[in-house]
């Protein structure tokens, strides 16, 4: 297309792609315990001070080295969920099939969250019924997580951030 032509409307839906977000979990239970135990005994320990004699070994230095490979153990074992939205009919049809149960609620928070989690999950893809078998093996931060990516696909502000170069096009009110 040339640039002395305007894309059509058609030219924009065509190109549209729903929004699209990911979180990464660390779904090992036993090394999140392991880190959050070392890192409560790093916590524990005090500063080294300046008056220790530079022979004496810093307990410190094992534990963090301990650490670092109980993190690069929970690098390795992530899971990556990928998020699309819904659209905005399929999204107005999943609030309707979840009400809320009283007027200080959008939704049924209980039915909602694994719903969501479900139609929105593109990988893996999971039904309903996989959604509310993996909410029962995670903990709430992380069924929190995934609620918030699937949530954001659908309402989530989407910016294009500028690069320092883009700004010197920009007046001094923020306007190109």
């Amino acid at each position: 297309m040339s640039e002395d032509k305007k894309p059509s409307i058609a030219d924009v839906i065509a190109s549209a792609r729903l929004r699209e977000t990911e979180v990464k979990l660390c779904l090992d239970g036993q090394l999140t315990a392991e880190a959050d135990r070392l890192q409560a005994q790093l916590d524990a320990m005090r500063p080294r001070l300046a008056t220790g004699s530079l022979a004496d070994v810093d307990p410190r230095v094992a534990i963090e080295r301990e650490l670092e490979e109980v993190h690069a153990l929970m690098r390795d074992n992530l899971t990556t969920f990928r998020f699309r939205a819904l659209g905005r009919k399929a999204w107005s049809d999943i609030k309707a099939k979840h009400p809320p149960r009283d007027d200080s609620e959008l939704w049924n928070p209980d039915t909602f969250a694994p719903a969501l989690v479900a139609a929105c999950a593109i990988e893996p893809e999971m039904t309903l019924e996989d959604a509310e078998a993996l909410f029962e093996v995670i903990n709430a931060s992380q069924v929190g997580e995934l609620w918030a990516a699937a949530y954001g696909a659908n309402v989530g502000e989407t910016k294009v951030p500028f690069l320092p170069a883009d700004s010197s096009r920009m007046s001094s009110s923020g306007e190109k």
